[in-house]
């Protein structure tokens, strides 16, 4: 057997690293949840296990039947025994209790060590044991990573949460994932959530993501490095990604990019959607490189880009993006199409102040521009078609130096681009 695919872990800054941290209700009022606690609910010095069995005994005892859902962490020391995390799935006697699979290998267990409940201090910890199917929630703290790490199974989550697991945290309320000069990479196979979390960091990219769809939901992702990225995807997922109400930023006047999709033979797969993101201070926003497949913005907001907003290049035949009622402050090309054989809409954004906003570099291929505000654009488009219901009005932002990019009173394009300031 192995860990349960139904298994919740819990993080916390006030946890400790040898605790079991995970917890699965496979006897409903039996089972008592030990991970939503600081400390252990067991700990113990005297665990004993026969080769190839799978109960775990202790003679100065202390199990109950509680305990059954709980993972046990057995930790390095003992002879025989094989460090790491056990389900506690059966529950015989106050001295014994029987685990998903024999922790020992080479002979006989003595003198184990373990610890039954309690959090755990590190999200490290969950992406290098959790299996797929697992959740994790981390509390609001900071989270110093001490190594890069690599999801050691696709198909898992991360929830950030305030005082509460029920509470969504906004603002700085959201756990920090503080990288350093690390990184985090996901598994090859499928769907990741990552939701409610802060990331820093100055590594050639924060998360690089290798194949495997993910959604970022309610992230802040910023990164230092200059030649930087945020999020990184060096392989064809087989599915599109969601990105929604996150943001992105580097340092100001620098020029990292938010989002990268490419690298050597890459073919970008699935329908991406950006929506109420929050790009600032960086180079692009986001750039494709490869075959783009359905690439939808809608309310989001950049500000402040020293290169782009949107950027594709593709083989023959890829798809056009869908841009709507989004708002873009300040960029060199705001919206850039090296693309064969496209349709992009572009319909009720706000352009202010690009050098050029909307740049193709195939003269006349298929565009609809339609009922856009261009305001104080060096040119509002190189090689396309501009249609006539566009605007050159001011958009009235509310204070675009102090990231407010609500539209002010009397502004031409309330209720048409980005009219709230989200919880990023």
């Amino acid at each position: 057997m192995a860990l349960p695919a139904g298994l919740t872990w819990e993080v916390r800054t006030t946890g400790l690293a040898v605790n079991g941290g995970a917890f699965i209700d496979i006897l409903p009022g039996t089972s008592v949840d030990y991970s939503q606690q600081n400390a252990a609910q067991l700990s113990k010095a005297d665990l004993a296990c026969l080769l190839a069995s799978v109960t775990l005994t202790s003679a100065t005892g202390g199990f109950t039947a509680g305990m059954v859902g709980n993972v046990i962490q057995i930790r390095a020391g003992g002879v025989n025994f094989t460090a790491g995390f056990y389900e506690i799935v059966l529950f015989t006697s106050a001295n014994s209790v029987n685990l998903d699979r024999t922790p020992v290998a080479g002979g006989n267990g003595t003198g184990g060590l373990g610890e039954v409940g309690g959090a755990l201090i590190s999200p490290e910890t969950f992406i290098l044991s959790g299996v797929a199917g697992n959740i994790c929630y981390v509390k609001s703290g900071t989270y110093n990573f001490t190594a890069s790490r690599t999801f050691a199974a696709a198909n898992t989550q991360i929830f950030g949460y305030d005082t509460a697991r029920n509470i969504v945290p906004t603002g700085n309320n959201r756990p920090l994932f503080a990288l350093a000069a690390f990184f985090i990479t996901t598994n090859a196979g499928d769907l990741l959530k990552i939701r409610n979390i802060r990331v820093t960091g100055s590594a050639t990219q924060l998360f690089l993501n290798s194949g495997a769809a993910q959604d970022f939901i309610n992230c802040s992702f910023v990164n230092t490095n200059n030649a930087g990225t945020c999020l990184y995807w060096n392989a064809a997922p087989a599915k599109g990604s969601t990105i929604m109400d996150c943001e992105f930023s580097g340092t100001a006047g620098a020029s990292p990019t938010g989002i990268f999709l490419g690298g050597a033979g890459f073919a970008i797969g699935g329908n991406w959607l950006y929506m109420f993101n929050f790009f600032h201070d960086l180079g692009s926003a986001v750039v494709a490189v490869g075959i783009p497949h359905g690439h939808t913005f809608i309310k989001n907001t950049f500000a402040r880009l020293t290169e782009g907003l949107y950027s594709f290049a593709s083989a023959p035949e890829g798809e056009g993006a869908i841009y709507l009622f989004n708002s873009c402050y300040t960029s060199i090309a705001a919206f850039v199409s090296t693309h064969n054989r496209t349709i992009n809409l572009v319909y009720g954004n706000t352009f202010d102040s690009a050098l050029i906003a909307l740049v193709d570099t195939v003269v006349n291929r298929m565009w609809h521009i339609e009922n856009n505000d261009f305001w104080n654009n060096g040119a509002s488009v190189l090689n396309c078609f501009l249609d006539l219901d566009n605007i050159g009005l001011n958009p009235l932002w509310v204070n675009p130096v102090a990231n407010d990019f609500n539209f002010g009173p009397g502004s031409p394009n309330i209720d048409q681009a980005l009219g709230i300031r989200l919880g990023v």
